[in-house]
């Protein structure tokens, strides 16, 4: 599932732009460069931004709301492919613990602090 979503772009219901799924964590746009506005865990326009309408567990655009109906969508091409979502009532819901497992063994302390609640 992870190499598959390689180049996926996420975005919000809203239209929003929350950066791409991209292993390249020095990519300006990738969800995973912690020091870049999709990645960082202060932005505004980050999933990782707890407190943000995009990463917070309570929003209804956030990934980590349980019971969120309009997650971001994952796209590929000109497709949907997913909804990056905890909530697996959610039709084809990719949950964003798939995509934390990937950096478990990351020494970023950001991604961590995120995985280790939804490990439990």
């Amino acid at each position: 599932v992870v190499t598959l979503l390689e180049g996926a772009q996420l975005i919000a219901n809203d239209g929003k732009f929350l950066g791409k799924i991209t292993w390249n964590d020095v990519a300006s746009d990738s969800i995973f460069n912690s020091a870049g506005r999709y990645g960082s865990d202060v932005s505004a326009e980050s999933i990782w931004n707890d407190v943000s309408q995009y990463g917070s567990d309570v929003s209804s655009y956030s990934p980590f709301n349980s019971v969120a109906s309009t997650p971001p969508r994952i796209i590929k091409g000109d497709k949907v492919v997913g909804y990056l979502t905890l909530n697996d009532g959610k039709a084809k819901a990719i949950s964003p613990v798939v995509l934390l497992q990937f950096l478990n063994d990351s020494s970023d302390k950001m991604y961590r602090k995120r995985l280790l609640p939804l490990l439990k």
